[in-house]
């Protein structure tokens, strides 16, 4: 009698076995077929999804930089990468309020005070390096010949020391600030300008993420220059037509079609190789039971073990297809929202659409398959994370336009003031003379917000991230002290060009500083 109900018990449990191999043998019919299909049909209509089609065409050897830039890079050390000796150009301290680093007796931020005859001699130490990069304003690219199948381990030795030849070059321009010489700070300013021209079109993501800290470093300083009574009408323009040169939205488009064929690369290493699998998703292997502990602790190391066979066969078997359909659905909702904002040069509406299409789509089916899904396998490539703006290659691209524009208007109305004495009533008034159409808003399209205060300076605003107009409010919409370190990040309510903090407002950050 107990040999028998063990032989149901047994055929029970093979039959489940089996069971459960034709379903995971089957399972991953449908993604796989919808995948394939996908993919056609974005393939018959113009889009690239192999690596090889998006490589940019190389660069005459007479217009690349790259040797020039790769000798100035090289002669930074690791000790050169350390960040706290270097002066805080504009230096946010409340919304819409900045410190004029220059102007001050000594340079200072939150965690340290030195003098300016030291900040001279790290910049006298730095002067080969500077000049070099100087010397790189004579060439129209950088072209570092990177093998983009690689991915983003070919671009570790760029970024940093980029990163750092920025801040290094902005340091020099607030010296010659500090000594009156606007005409060098200019050059400074425009070499940095002119690197991250030349990188425009090195098509991986985390490059581009590279010009946006440099283009804030390039903002920072321009707002200092623009501090100075030592100015004239033709460093400006020069300045001027240097930032109107920058390119992000079609930047980001190439670098994010990039990045889209790189990781069906991936994906398709995992799907084809037993090692490149193994290799992917090592990182969350449990460890290996350990037969002398304790039963208990056997029992749980046993079941960790089984959860991880589980999740992968789910994973190989099925979820990679439904998760790389996502992926494939969400980049390109992101890809034609970028171009939508290149054709009309503004993003919203589309950009609040597409978040809201990313947040719905974001949301993963709440059955027992996707249950066993313990170790986050789902969004490995990130399909469910885009929507944090702090990612979101969109916002950030939508930031940097700001930036761009913002800048350039306000060169134009230091120009305008240069030549009448006072800040024009009214954007328009820049027309023809210092900008050749209003300058736009890039969320929503809408001129720059833009008025003047009592004191004859002026407010000069964007909408912001938010896509509402708070006035000209450069608060942060989180709660806590106020702590931004560039004015057009996403989670502020208005991007607001800042003005001068007073001896008052300084004295008030410094005695109460905010939090790290």
């Amino acid at each position: 009698m107990i040999r028998h109900r063990w032989k149901i018990l047994i055929g029970i449990a093979i039959v489940f076995v089996l069971l459960t191999a034709i379903e995971l043998a089957t399972i991953g019919n449908g993604p796989k077929k919808a995948v394939e299909a996908y993919k056609k049909s974005l393939i018959a209509n113009g889009e690239k999804l192999d690596i090889s089609e998006l490589v940019p065409p190389s660069v005459p050897p007479e217009q690349n930089g790259a040797d020039i830039v790769n000798e100035a890079l090289g002669l930074l050390t690791p000790e050169d990468y350390e960040e706290s000796n270097l002066i805080p150009a504009m230096q946010m301290i409340a919304p819409g309020k900045a410190i004029v680093c220059f102007e001050q007796r000594n340079p200072r931020n939150r965690y340290f005070t030195t003098s300016w005859a030291n900040e001279m001699t790290l910049v006298e130490d730095d002067r080969p390096m500077t000049e070099l990069l100087r010397q790189a304003m004579g060439y129209s690219a950088v072209d570092f010949h990177l093998d983009y199948g690689k991915g983003i381990v070919v671009a570790s030795p760029y970024l940093r020391p980029l990163l750092i030849s920025a801040h290094r070059l902005s340091a020099e321009a607030t010296c010659d600030l500090r000594q009156a010489d606007t005409a060098s700070a200019v050059t400074n300013i425009c070499a940095i300008l002119t690197l991250m021209n030349g990188l425009q079109d090195e098509r991986l993501l985390i490059f581009q993420e590279i010009r946006t800290y440099m283009t804030w470093i390039a903002a920072n300083t321009t707002w200092e220059l623009l501090q100075s009574s030592n100015l004239n009408d033709g460093q400006l323009l020069l300045l001027q037509s240097h930032w109107a040169h920058l390119e992000f939205i079609r930047a980001t488009e190439n670098a994010f079609s990039m990045e889209r064929a790189w990781s069906e690369s991936e994906l398709t290493k995992m799907q084809t190789s037993d090692e490149n699998f193994n290799n992917s998703v090592g990182w969350a292997r449990p460890s290996d039971v350990n037969w002398s502990d304790g039963w208990r602790n056997k029992w749980d190391g046993l079941m960790e073990q089984a959860k991880f066979a589980g999740a992968t066969s789910m994973f190989r078997a099925s979820w990679i297809y439904s998760d790389e359909l996502h992926m494939l659905e969400d980049d390109q909702k992101i890809l034609e929202t970028i171009r939508t904002a290149e054709t009309n040069r503004f993003f919203n509406p589309s950009y609040r659409d597409l978040l809201k299409q990313l947040r719905a789509h974001a949301t993963l089916p709440n059955d027992w398959l996707t249950r066993l899904d313990v170790f986050g396998f789902r969004s490995m490539f990130g399909m469910f994370g885009i929507v944090s703006s702090e990612r979101n290659p969109v916002s950030l691209t939508m930031g940097l336009e700001a930036t761009r524009r913002m800048v350039m208007t306000a060169i134009a109305l230091r120009r305008y003031q240069l030549k009448h004495g006072d800040f024009p009533s009214a954007l328009a008034d820049l027309k023809p003379e210092f900008v050749s159409i209003i300058p736009q808003d890039p969320v929503d399209g809408k001129p720059l917000r833009y008025r003047l205060t009592a004191d004859g300076n002026f407010i000069l605003y964007s909408i912001g991230e938010n896509g509402t107009d708070d006035g000209g409010d450069g608060s942060s919409k989180r709660k806590g002290p106020y702590s931004a370190y560039y004015w057009a990040q996403p989670d502020l309510l208005d991007w607001v060009w800042p003005q001068p903090a007073t001896a008052a407002e300084i004295q008030y950050f410094y005695a109460h500083p905010p939090g790290p």
